[in-house]
């Protein structure tokens, strides 16, 4: 019976003999994968032996062969690993996997443990060393080569997107949404941080400090040309490379006349409180006049004449402006496209009455074919005749128009927003909503509806919320 237990223990030693320094998991017999790990036969062989020893004791060979038996059931199975190098993974069915990589103290093949060696797909050249796994980065983005638009690296998702932040973005996408990682125009001043500040609103950049003229009758002037003193002075300064008037400083300036050699498209910006104040002979504070657009925004406008006038074929874009106390009405559009929102028209005297039309507040003339006609969320109130003219049924249903003598609205369209015709919408006496106007949550918001108030804040607010007539949005 021992000698049955010593060629047990043999049989045992020469199935492990397979096992090498380069393979040390690894076991066969006469090239037969016996399908268990180095480490189980071991513990077998343990058993076995003690199990051998005690048979020469008691003589029963039967009692080894199912102590060995035993011990091979509970010792746990591992496949063995199939490589050793890269050459022997080459023949491997699945061609995905061309590298020799160690896992659970084996080795098997995998995609890669070498990025150069491994990763030769342009779209996936980087190996992620703990999965094993080719993946489009890793690090700062420089394998992210494959798509000129995606420079950046998410190394959350080992995936290369456009931004992770606004270091990557610029021109007419400045902005990067990190929700997204994908660059975006700007939507305010607030998200241009470099001087001067200014998110241009036809396009969508952060202003450069060269595109733009400074407008400060208070400031350097006009001999450093970083600053005129002058309306006249700064508007001779735009030009197709400097497109962008910044108003600044608490004195009002003259009128700003946009004609003849001045850049389209121009964009015009108060800041501060900034406003403009005509005189007697200017014949509007702000005057768009030719064939270009001009984009108007955050001024004050008051004056002897009227307010704003766009002429000629003009196409305005005038936003959370304030045209109050013009002594011949707020805003006239003569034949010019149009685009009013967030803008408060209050308290100016009676305008042109040429053709037959009384008016105020706003005249809104015919546009050129094609052009737009559009006034949205405007507060029109306490004028001295007609709150709104039209000469078209336009849209003017999501502003308020209330207290103007002689009558509201007149060859308007749709127009049962709030305060023609309704009780008093209560405002403050800067023609913002208070608490229990009944001019709140009116709106439903469409994809046409003004993003901000004439203050900046968003609209609706909450998001989920519906819009306030008028220029303010109410927030508690």
């Amino acid at each position: 019976m021992r000698a049955l237990g010593l060629t047990l223990i043999a049989m045992s030693a020469f199935a492990s003999a397979a096992c090498t320094k380069a393979n040390p998991n690894y076991c066969s017999e006469a090239g037969i994968n016996l399908d268990y790990s180095c480490a189980a036969l071991d513990a077998a062989r343990h058993d076995a032996h003690d199990v051998g020893g005690d048979a020469g004791e008691v003589g029963d060979a039967g009692e080894v062969g199912d102590a060995i038996d035993a011990a091979k059931e509970s010792a746990p199975e591992a496949k063995p690993p199939v490589c050793v190098t890269d050459d022997q993974c080459s023949a491997v069915a699945d061609a995905g996997t061309p590298a020799c990589g160690a896992r659970d103290g084996g080795a098997a093949c995998v995609q890669c443990t070498d990025s150069k060696k491994h990763c030769t797909d342009p779209k996936k050249p980087a190996c992620d060393l703990a999965a094993q796994q080719c993946v489009e980065c890793i690090g700062a983005g420089t394998e992210c080569t494959a798509d000129a638009t995606k420079s950046a690296c998410n190394k959350a998702t080992q995936s290369c997107v456009e931004c992770l932040d606004n270091t990557t973005c610029n021109g007419t996408k400045p902005i990067c949404d990190t929700t997204k990682n994908t660059c975006r125009p700007c939507n305010a001043d607030a998200e241009c941080k470099d001087a001067p500040g200014i998110c241009v609103d036809y396009d969508g950049h952060c202003a450069k400090a060269l595109e733009v003229a400074v407008l400060d009758r208070a400031g350097a002037c006009d001999a450093t040309q970083s600053s005129y003193c002058t309306a006249a002075s700064a508007v001779a300064a735009l030009s197709t490379n400097k497109p962008i008037l910044l108003v600044t400083g608490t004195m009002p300036v003259g009128a700003i006349n946009i004609s003849g050699a001045a850049p389209d498209p121009v964009l015009i910006v108060g800041r501060g409180g900034a406003s403009v104040a005509a005189g007697g002979d200017d014949v509007a504070g702000i005057r768009i006049n030719g064939l270009r657009k001009a984009w108007v925004r955050d001024l004050k406008i008051t004056g002897q004449n009227i307010g704003v006038l766009a002429d000629a074929g003009a196409d305005l874009h005038l936003t959370r402006c304030i045209a109050t106390g013009n002594g011949a009405g707020g805003i006239w559009t003569n034949g010019a496209s149009f685009d009013i929102s967030n803008t408060v028209i209050a308290a100016n005297q009676q305008g042109d009455g040429s053709g037959g039309v009384s008016w105020a507040g706003a005249r809104l003339g015919a546009v050129p074919t094609g052009g737009t006609g559009r006034f949205q969320n405007n507060t029109v109130v306490d004028n001295a005749q007609v709150g709104i003219a039209c000469s078209s049924p336009y849209d003017v249903s999501t502003n308020i128009v209330h207290g103007n003598a002689g009558a509201e609205i007149v060859n308007c369209g749709p127009s049962n927003c709030c305060g023609d015709g309704d009780p008093d919408p209560k405002l403050d006496s800067m023609y913002h909503l208070t608490s229990m106007s009944p001019c709140i949550g009116k709106i439903l918001a469409t994809a046409m509806s003004p993003t901000m108030d004439i203050q900046g804040q968003p609209r609706p607010g909450p998001p989920a919320g519906r819009l306030d007539c008028g220029a303010d949005q109410f927030v508690p």
